[in-house]
């Protein structure tokens, strides 16, 4: 009994509490929706009017009894004013109430109606700020009506849709513009800083960044930070950069910067959106990153923060390249062993030196040396000593010489020297003292024998002895050979005798090649170049002779004078027709590679002469393939590239020749549609011995699959040679091996021991 008395009170006290809810409840369930809300409204007050109607009726009857009753009056006989008094009213309000009923509910929906589309318009102007996303869920709450609250509903979902679509659109298209931005260019800037600010302008164009920073491991503790600001650098966003990179790299920094513009940023502060890696991958990028204004939008810092793995691979991408064409650029001047000048650059000097001697008449020396018996200390101790031995000797010659001097690896065991301002009794004064100091010189044998050497030594003079870069190598050459033959050890100078000895054999040489011109007596030699995969030939490279009573004169012994006397393009012209004659009668399929200069090329009539030359033989020109040789060097490389593409439209192929041995084959691969490159032999003949040698070939090809260019090792001599090359991926050989040159092209080579 003690517990229902309180459970009674309760009951009584929030008995009222809980039928406020109810008719609450039962109110707004009632105007969920427009038509319930006019219903119920239009009920009330028609109860209202009923009620109104039958309170003044009932008083207007009561009043008309009560008068009637008071008066005895004949209800049938009423006094005049009576109906006027009494009825009147009652019509009056039975009229009146439902009018104004009516008007009262008119306002009344109209007003419920009206405030909540002000609502829906005031609220419905975010759909406009599409691209942040229009929220319309507190929309929804605020409308009283669910036929309305629907269509809002069906809005947002629409609105949805387009806020996804159009960021969608916004990213991709961001996506793209950057993707392509990203492109490396093919011609790329003097250093890999140019090249990323030319990158960053057409970054700049999709995204409004302030700079952008790379950090790069230069030690183990310390790294090297390159910021790229676009407009005139700030201190403490500089030092928001570098408190970024010290903190995720743990290292020290070294700052360079750069700037794109010289605008100022006058906003305020800056957002860093930045990516760091815990170990360095390619090129030893371990951050980037891109300072970007406070106020940018979320769509541009997610697009940025999904492309930062694409920058730092494209940072450390034009690194790796950067570094890899200055290594390029280097060897392409510097023999890779002895880092002296090579064969390409001494030429290059050489012709320089002739030239400015005979603007300011001074003369200067050629002086070749040649290591005697070195062959011996290569078959006692190997390679690998003997190239040793040859870079201990290359530093002894740097010291020898003045630092005007041009010193230069020639090939294998020669060397060449050229000494601007010294004339005929200085040059030999100083061949003298390097003999001297060469007598104290040894380099310890793997045995731990001291190994002694000696050279022979031959000097040219301009202009005693030769006024030409030509005759003054040939003159100081053929002095090193005398010099040889005299007992080795020595200097040797040209008498005068010597020097009209070699004027008459040049002259002899040149008669032979007017009378071979004149008669068409250039013969074409066939030196086969074959698959590594499948031992075919693919094709023949053509070499040049010229038979002179009964014997063959190779191109090497007379090719230079022709160039000379300006009739080289006229032999070339004899040995194309020739060949096409030759392989016309033989049935050979594949390629035909011919060895020209560029001085051939860019003859005006040769395009011509080649064209009328294919049609006469009807041989297809896709099986020609010119090699481009640097026995003369094209000083406008914009000439010979349109050459190469007017020859290019006819059909025919083009190789670059001896690549690797000079800078201007690296010009030509730059400059000119290219399809073959033939490795200089000089790398391929140690390959099997030298890891320097190895190294090169194994770049050289992996950089010509990369341009989709096929590869071709010259000088393969034997088996070891062959299979090496056919590991690092090498598609063509030729050399001894494989084949020597011969007067008929051949389909099918059995080379002894290849593995295939």
């Amino acid at each position: 009994m003690s517990e229902e008395i309180p459970q009674k009170e309760t009951q009584e006290k929030y008995a009222p509490k809980y039928k406020f809810i109810l008719f609450s409840a039962i109110g707004r369930l009632l105007y969920r929706n427009i038509a319930t809300f006019v219903l119920i409204t239009a009920l009330i007050l028609s109860l209202i009017s009923s009620l109104v109607v039958i309170v003044f009726t009932g008083v207007a009857i009561d009043e008309t009894i009560r008068h009637i009753s008071q008066e005895e009056l004949d209800p049938s006989n009423l006094p005049k004013g009576f109906i006027l008094k009494h009825i009147v009213p009652v019509a009056a309000v039975a009229l009146i109430v439902p009018v104004v009923g009516t008007l009262l509910l008119s306002f009344a929906v109209k007003k419920k109606v009206v405030d909540t589309i002000k609502g829906i318009r005031k609220d419905i102007a975010n759909l406009r700020k599409v691209d942040q996303g229009a929220d319309l869920s507190a929309l929804e709450q605020t409308i009283a009506f669910s036929e309305l609250r629907e269509v809002i509903e069906d809005m947002a979902q629409v609105v949805c849709r387009v806020n996804e679509l159009t960021l969608s659109k916004r990213i991709l298209e961001m996506e793209l513009l950057l993707t392509r931005s990203l492109i490396i260019p093919s011609e790329m800037g003097r250093s890999w800083q140019d090249t990323v600010k030319s990158i960053l302008g057409k970054v700049s164009e999709v995204v409004d960044f302030l700079a952008f920073y790379i950090a790069i491991l230069s030690a183990e503790d310390e790294a090297d930070v390159h910021i790229f600001w676009r407009y005139e650098p700030r201190e403490d966003l500089e030092a928001l950069i570098v408190n970024e990179v010290e903190n995720a790299t743990e290292t020290r920094t070294v700052l360079y910067t750069f700037t794109l513009d010289r605008k100022g940023y006058e906003g305020g502060s800056a957002k860093l959106v930045s990516k760091t890696l815990r170990e360095p991958t390619i090129g030893d990028v371990v951050s980037v990153g891109f300072l970007l204004r406070e106020e940018v939008d979320a769509t541009t810092v997610s697009v940025v923060e999904s492309f930062l793995n694409a920058f730092l691979s494209l940072a450390g991408s034009l690194l790796v390249i950067d570094k890899y064409m200055r290594n390029l650029e280097y060897y392409a001047t510097r023999d890779f062993l002895t880092n002296l000048y090579n064969q390409r650059v001494f030429w290059e000097f050489l012709e320089y030196e002739v030239e400015r001697a005979k603007r300011r008449e001074y003369s200067f020396a050629v002086m070749l040396m040649d290591i005697d018996n070195f062959k011996v200390i290569n078959d006692t101790y190997g390679h690998d000593f003997g190239d040793k031995f040859l870079s201990e000797l290359a530093r002894i010659l740097r010291d020898s010489f003045r630092r005007e001097d041009v010193v230069a690896r020639y090939g294998g065991d020669e060397f060449a020297v050229i000494l601007p301002y010294t004339d005929t009794k200085k040059a030999v004064s100083v061949a003298q003292r390097l003999l001297r100091r060469l007598e104290e010189f040894s380099v310890p044998a793997p045995d731990g024998k001291p190994i002694k050497v000696s050279v022979s030594i031959g000097i040219a003079v301009f202009p005693d002895h030769a006024r030409t870069a030509r005759e003054l190598f040939i003159v100081a050459d053929n002095m090193m050979y005398k010099a040889k033959e005299e007992g080795k050890n020595r200097v040797k100078i040209p008498s005068e005798g010597e020097l009209k000895e070699e004027t008459i054999k040049v002259g002899k040489i040149g008669m032979i090649l007017i009378d071979a011109l004149e008669n068409k007596k250039i013969e074409p030699f066939f030196q086969p170049i074959v698959s590594t995969s499948t031992l075919e030939v693919f094709a023949h490279e053509i070499l040049m002779r010229v038979e002179q009573e009964g014997k063959i004169l190779q191109a090497g012994n007379f090719i230079h004078i022709a160039e000379d006397m300006g009739i080289v393009h006229k032999l070339d012209y004899i040995l194309f027709e020739k060949t096409l004659q030759k392989v016309k009668e033989t049935g050979f399929r594949g390629k035909l590679f011919f060895n020209l200069s560029p001085k051939a090329l860019v003859t005006k009539d040769f395009v011509f002469v080649i064209r009328d030359i294919l049609k006469d033989y009807n041989f297809p020109p896709e099986r020609i393939v010119f090699e481009l040789t640097e026995r003369e060097t094209v000083r406008n490389i914009d000439i010979l590239k349109n050459f190469v593409e007017s020859l290019r439209a006819e059909g025919i192929l083009f190789a670059i020749d001896d690549f690797g041995s000079g800078y201007s084959s690296f010009i030509y691969l730059k400059h000119l549609p290219v399809n073959f490159l033939k490795i200089e032999g000089e790398f391929v003949r140690n390959i099997t011995t030298s890891r320097v040698d190895l190294a090169f070939v194994n770049s050289m090809v992996a950089m010509a699959k990369s341009l989709n260019i096929r590869t071709i090792a010259e000088f393969v001599e034997n088996e070891e040679i062959f299979n090496k090359l056919k590991d690092l991926g090498v598609d063509y050989v030729q050399g001894y091996y494989v084949g020597r040159p011969d007067r008929v092209p051949i389909n099918t080579v059995k080379a002894k021991g290849a593995s295939v």
